[in-house]
């Protein structure tokens, strides 16, 4: 298999070395810190919905507000909601 040298380096060297320090920059978190983590997420996402909800309510003519509103009601909710199912499940 031909390699290409590049500074007296084959290619496969300079692979190697990348697969190597992408493995060092791999960050393990503890379940904790997971879920200390989607908690954080969804206030912040449950602050701005409820934020452009409020928002929209009082100016309703507001076309910036009404697109917001619609990517909070279509994207975000949904996201909310399966998030709040994958981190805190209900076990019976």
């Amino acid at each position: 298999m031909p390699t290409e040298r590049t500074n007296g380096r084959r290619a496969s060297d300079w692979q190697m070395e990348a697969r190597q320090a992408w493995r060092a920059e791999v960050v393990e978190l503890s379940a904790t810190a997971r879920l200390k983590f989607a908690k954080q997420l969804l206030c912040g996402l449950g602050l701005f919905s409820v934020g452009v909800m409020l928002a929209y309510g009082m100016f309703s003519q507001n076309k910036a507000l009404e697109a917001m509103f619609e990517f909070v009601k279509i994207g975000m909710l949904p996201i909310v909601t399966l998030t709040a199912s994958y981190y805190f499940p209900i076990h019976r």
